[in-house]
């Protein structure tokens, strides 16, 4: 259903399932392989239908046969090198699962339905593609839970209830959000799950925010009750200012522990792997003071760093809740600059838009502090010298990234104004910098003579020196 569903997206047909062909080639035992595509309407949905005719003598294949063909047939279409370690890793997922069930190692289990030249069919088929539409280059792969049907099913193992071990194995392995329904059949196949295991970067609950470009229907062969047998693919360009990642949120309350010991916790956490550690003054039940303690983290570390929260703070409970953020594209440029008469160089942090709008530029803090006390110059003076030498260096400035107009430079400390300076400078210069602006005159009226300046004034009565009194003290 997932390379029909690459198909209806726009991927070459033709090259897809020539593919597909290419793999009776490379896996001894395969007597002939025919593949179909065609158009069907599920539910009065149109789709396309991908169908797999193959003759094979009746054998079993270990994990070590069915790698090394796909690695061939790999290698003879020349995908890209994503599309090819997609394809690689779909099948090791795959094995190495029915490894665990069976308690055999990859290469050696022996293989029943996953055997068939089906699987490496439908790997292949994905990969060549999705190579096609630019999936493996610059795209994120989101997918809501999986389908997995329900009621029973019998294969060479017997009669069991959807989903299959290996299906759940792969789910749990690789933390994929599954659900039941929407038919009594099973919609999950073991290779199916483990092409989305090796393809798709996160489960979420909601679409995320996206502009669709084009979609496509891959069809199953069974028929549901209420529902068409399909699974879509949507193709589209993200609409929020960075990239969108589901991300746990922990809490708990706190209302016996001490400041000194809530700072130890939290660095703790942040050495454990949390993203951050927020401690917000509270007031709970009966009017006790106390704290909420918020702990942002990966999924995948969300109970290992819960058992941290309650081993650090002694709490006896953990709230854990998932919940998406949007994260600007962010790099970590190096400017030189000059301080303390010393040729240094400090991190500085650039984050833009996905389209390549400045959002902000800031200096490192930690390196900020560490130039500081390296130098013995004052930490703000240190960010501020920054700052500048990112700005030298065409990064932008912290006020134009905010989309401020941005201030010109205040050169007043670099080069101050003294009065010597004012009096070069001529009439209509005041100290700062600014400038006195004289009353515009009327080109009709006469330009008025220069005054004749006047004599200078003598000097008053009381202002004459005397010549001094002769010294009658020895008369």
């Amino acid at each position: 259903m997932l390379v029909s569903a690459a198909i209806a997206l726009g991927a070459d047909q033709e090259a897809t399932v020539g593919a597909m062909l290419s793999t009776k080639e490379f896996l001894r035992g395969c007597e002939g392989l025919r593949i179909t595509v065609r158009d069907v309407l599920k539910h009065g949905f149109r789709a396309k239908q991908t169908v797999v005719a193959a003759r094979e003598a009746p054998r079993e294949r270990k994990g070590r046969e069915l790698l090394g063909a796909l690695r061939k047939a790999c290698s003879s279409q020349g995908l890209s090198p994503g599309a090819g370690r997609f394809a690689m890793d779909a099948l090791t997922v795959l094995v190495r699962a029915e490894g665990r069930l069976h308690g055999e190692d990859a290469d050696e289990v022996h293989l029943h339905e996953a055997g068939s030249i089906d699987t490496l069919v439908d790997i292949l088929g994905t990969a060549c593609a999705l190579d096609g539409l630019g999936v493996f280059s610059d795209t994120r792969v989101v997918a809501t839970p999986i389908a997995v049907g329900g009621g029973t099913f019998t294969f060479s193992h017997g009669t069991l209830s959807s989903p299959g071990p290996a299906v759940l194995e792969i789910a749990r392995e690789h933390r994929l959000a599954i659900v039941g329904g929407p038919g009594q059949a099973e919609l999950t196949t073991p290779t199916g799950i483990a092409m989305l295991a090796s393809l798709v970067d996160e489960c979420v609950g909601l679409y995320p925010s996206m502009t669709p470009t084009a979609t496509g229907l891959g069809a199953g062969a069974k028929e549901l009750p209420g529902a068409p047998n399909v699974l879509r693919l949507t193709l589209g360009e993200t609409t929020s200012p960075g990239r969108t990642e589901t991300v746990a949120v922990l809490e708990t309350n706190l209302d016996d522990a001490t400041g000194e010991y809530l700072s130890h916790a939290s660095q703790s956490m942040m050495e454990a792997g949390a993203m951050d550690v927020i401690v917000i003054p509270a007031v709970g039940k009966k009017g006790r003071p106390g704290y909420l303690l918020r702990v942002l983290c990966d999924r995948k570390d969300a109970r290992r760093l819960a058992e941290v929260v309650m081993v650090e703070t002694g709490t006896l409970g953990v709230r854990m809740t998932q919940t998406e953020r949007v994260v600007a594209e962010r790099t970590v440029v190096r400017v030189p600059l000059s301080l303390g008469g010393r040729r240094v160089s400090a991190g500085v942090k650039v984050s833009h838009t996905p389209s390549g709008r400045l959002i902000s530029v800031k200096p490192e803090y930690e390196e900020v502090l560490a130039l500081s006390k390296r130098l013995g110059v004052p930490a703000r003076h240190v960010h501020q010298a920054i700052l500048a030498a990112a700005a030298r260096a065409g990064l932008g400035s912290e006020a134009g990234a905010s989309g401020r107009a941005e201030a010109p430079a205040r050169r007043e400390l670099a080069a101050p104004v003294t009065p010597v300076d004012v009096a070069r400078r001529g009439r209509g210069s005041v100290p700062g910098g600014g400038a006195l602006s004289a009353p515009s005159r009327d080109p009709s009226r006469p330009t008025n003579p220069p005054r004749a300046r006047p004599p200078p004034r003598r000097a008053s009565r009381s202002t004459r020196r005397r010549p001094p009194r002769p010294d009658r003290s020895l008369r």
